[in-house]
């Protein structure tokens, strides 16, 4: 990910697998951070977020390993460019037991998204991955607190933070299935999109799951 705040530094990416590494002071990273992830207001107060990239990495060794399956994605357009989103959920036995064990995937498209497509009970053609996210859930809502803020989901009773933890980003797009995987970062997220076969979607509508 260029810009402020990240390392270039081809060292500083091995030693994290290839992941996006954060530079700077620890008052500079823990703004960041903030910045890019968000905190969840616990019942206890206590936050739950993805505190590093390691975290992250662990997630894509469960899902490689089938320990954390994709159970449920719906798509929607990004408020921003009309853009596809798609958002998958992981259930992950190793997330801590205040996240129900829900792990969140954001994925941003380069494709705009159809109209026409999602009222036919169609999935978006997509092609091009822009960004990947990864967020927690919570059974607490926060409203009007700017970060900790949540907003409703598809999973009844379960809500989610405002912003996630990125793990890949690529402004022009990266074509998964055209251009080879050249980067644990890459192969990372085509561990994620690869389990999209296995998930049940979910449509604008549709009620909320049960679990």
């Amino acid at each position: 990910m260029a810009g402020k705040g990240f390392s270039r530094d081809p060292v500083a990416n091995d030693a994290c697998g290839g992941w996006m590494v954060p530079s700077g002071s620890s008052d500079e990273l823990e703004t960041l951070v903030r910045e890019l992830s968000g905190w969840i207001e616990e019942k206890d107060r206590a936050s739950r977020e993805f505190k590093d990239y390691q975290e992250c990495v662990d997630f894509i060794k469960r899902v490689r390993k089938s320990e954390a399956s994709a159970k449920y994605f719906k798509e929607f357009p990004y408020k921003r460019d009309g853009t596809v989103m798609r958002e998958m959920w992981f259930r992950d036995p190793k997330a801590p037991e205040s996240t129900k064990q829900w792990v969140v995937v954001h994925i941003h498209y380069a494709d705009k998204y159809s109209e026409d497509r999602a009222n036919r009970r169609q999935s978006q053609l997509v092609s091009s991955i822009t960004q990947v996210n990864l967020r927690h859930c919570t059974v607490h809502r926060t409203e009007g607190h700017g970060r900790t803020s949540c907003y409703p989901t598809l999973m009844h009773g379960l809500y989610l933070q405002d912003r996630g933890f990125p793990i890949f980003r690529n402004d022009t797009g990266w074509n998964w299935y055209r251009d080879k995987i050249s980067n644990s970062t890459q192969d990372g997220t085509f561990q994620i999109i690869s389990k999209i076969a296995e998930a049940q979607m979910w449509f604008p509508g549709d009620p909320q799951i049960i679990r």
